[in-house]
């Protein structure tokens, strides 16, 4: 079973204790790990939904010198959307994990005071750390040195709920609020260290089916294109959705941003000037740096600029930075600004944005009317403001009017995130194949294939960016080639698809129902449009639930979205 450590860690957090548990070649072959296995553990050792849980997981190819495969997932229950949640990020600490020979950790519980939790390959110990209270998320990283470490900021200590979790090399896990349950938890850092793992050779199936991957992400537009994103960034996407009318503009009262040139990937290049600052072992390199830091990726650049409206690019990398280093989600932090200043003339200045960052995060001042999301911001206006948001977790830039598969895709993923199904990737790309956007035929069918696959992908800790150019074919031959176990495209599919089941069975342990996959009512047929400035025709409505349904049907849930028998759990 090379590939597989056979064996997690779990901590409880309440007694200081560490056990390691065995996992078995069924559990893993089942799972196959990352989102697979860290559901499969949150489900299985965690039923008591009072107490704090997030498992982290690495995948099978961890540690072997795969193609994007130096990633970690994060499952755990979102303080923002209040049901499971999963968050990916290419970094260092999963490999660090895999070498101390674990492919999960399981966390549960609150230590007594604020701590670090130091892992090795005999377990976790935790060590109290009051002295870094309220430290940010860069000098926090920097006491630990070349250690591989997650770190929350001054926002997760104060349990804002989109606060996020800063890698020590790589992406943040910056959505669904995970470093907000890490401050419940009083995680203040998580590091790891091990001596190298000598791993067999490579077999030729193995050099083979690598060789074929790479083939595919060279031969891919997007990928490794001179408009793609390995030599642009993510910041390509802001030309792609402004041509494509859906880019949203003040607080998604427009869809067309007349200062988007200003924000291109062409005028990061010229303007800031960038290098590659790649996720380990991925040679993609999407993220960008300059000489100061990490650039925005596209959702946060987009909605900084766009939504929020403001017109500066250094502002804009500012305040994604200052989100770094408070540890915030600059994605839902721009859409909660957005809500917060909606209906004044003139945009917030930039020394306002920072200061008013900081009263999130210490939720301090008008932050703490903030700290705990748009949604519930608006809620506690009472005066008919939209949230825009899905399940409770702020919407990514894309206005789902200009792509109906993302639309339904937003609405019945189980964490409110349109990753689940990449729909942008067949509508907006045109990738593997091109499908009409404003139209919900065949949406539901695309999308629950699209899920199953991304699952599959999360589960093997494979960077979603790369789907757009391989299959599962693809992979299961390199998952055969690395295990030795038979897998083909079609059970690939069938673990993602178990892997969807069991989320959706959790969310409705949570209170979920199908009230809760849906759109904010602003998006249908509705009088709230004064001033809109929006080509894109609102969504129908009735289309829009006939196509749920069709995905319910398909999916084998029931008429309130639920699962028709739990989930089976591999032992």
């Amino acid at each position: 079973m090379d590939g597989w450590c056979g064996q997690a860690l779990e901590v409880d957090l309440n007694r200081g204790l560490s056990s390691i548990l065995p996992l078995s070649p069924n559990v893993l072959n089942q799972t196959l790990g990352g989102r697979g296995l860290a559901g499969h553990l949150l489900r299985t050792r965690s039923p008591d939904l009072a107490i704090p849980t997030i498992c982290l997981a690495c995948g099978p190819f961890c540690g072997a010198n795969i193609q994007t495969a130096e990633r970690l997932v994060a499952v755990f229950r979102s303080p923002m959307t209040g049901g499971i949640f999963d968050n990916s990020a290419g970094c260092n600490f999963a490999s660090a994990l895999k070498q101390a020979g674990f492919d999960a950790l399981l966390l549960k519980g609150e230590a007594a005071e604020l701590s670090h939790l130091q892992l090795d390959s005999a377990g976790g110990r935790l060590v109290a750390v009051p002295e870094l209270a309220g430290l940010d998320t860069a000098r926090t990283l920097s006491e630990l040195g070349e250690l591989a470490a997650l770190a929350i900021g001054p926002a997760g200590e104060n349990q804002v709920r989109f606060a996020a979790v800063v890698a020590s090399a790589g992406e943040s896990l910056s959505r669904g609020g995970m470093g907000a349950v890490l401050g419940r938890m009083n995680l203040k850092i998580l590091s790891a260290s091990a001596p190298e793992v000598s791993r067999r050779a490579e077999s030729q199936e193995c050099l083979t089916a690598k060789t074929d991957l790479q083939r595919l992400y060279n031969a891919s537009p997007f990928l490794t294109g001179p408009l793609g994103i390995g030599v642009c960034g993510t910041a390509a996407l802001l030309d792609l959705t402004q041509a494509r009318q859906m880019l949203p503009t003040a607080n998604f009262r427009a869809t067309i941003y007349a200062q988007a040139a200003e924000f291109s990937a062409a005028q990061l290049k010229k303007n800031v000037g960038f290098a590659a600052d790649p996720c380990p072992a991925c040679e993609i390199a999407c993220r960008k740096k300059d000489a100061a830091g990490v650039l925005p990726e596209y959702d946060s650049l987009a909605h900084f600029s766009a939504l929020l409206g403001l017109h500066d690019l250094q502002s804009v990398i500012e305040l994604e930075r200052c989100c770094r280093s408070l540890g915030l989600d600059p994605v839902s932090t721009a859409v909660t600004l957005a809500g917060f200043f909606a209906g004044r003339e003139l945009p917030p200045e930039t020394e306002t944005l920072v200061d008013l960052l900081e009263q999130i995060a210490y939720r301090r001042g008008a932050g703490a009317l903030l700290a705990d999301g748009l949604k519930r911001f608006v809620d506690s206006l009472n005066n008919g403001q939209t949230a825009f948001c899905a399940k409770g977790l702020e919407l990514p830039a894309f206005d789902p009017r200009g792509a109906y598969g993302l639309a339904l895709s937003l609405a019945v993923s189980p964490g409110g995130d349109y990753r689940h199904a990449q729909a942008h990737f067949h509508e907006l790309l045109r990738k593997p194949v091109p499908t009409e956007r404003f139209s919900f035929a065949g949406k539901a069918r695309i999308i629950m294939q699209a899920e199953d696959a991304v699952a599959a992908c999360d589960s093997l800790c494979i960077c979603r960016h790369t789907l757009v150019a391989a299959g599962l074919e693809e992979y299961a031959a390199l998952l055969t080639a690395v295990t030795g176990v038979d897998f083909d495209a079609a059970s690939l599919a069938m673990r993602g698809r178990q892997t969807i089941m069991r989320e959706r069975w959790l969310n409705q342990q949570y209170g979920f129902s199908a009230a809760d996959d849906d759109l904010p009512a602003f998006f249908f047929a509705t009088e709230d449009h004064q001033g809109l400035d929006a080509p894109l025709a609102d969504l129908n409505r009735q289309l829009f639930m006939t196509e749920r349904e069709r995905y319910y049907r398909l999916r084998g849930l029931n008429e309130m979205g639920h699962p028709l028998e739990p989930p089976v759990e591999p032992v």
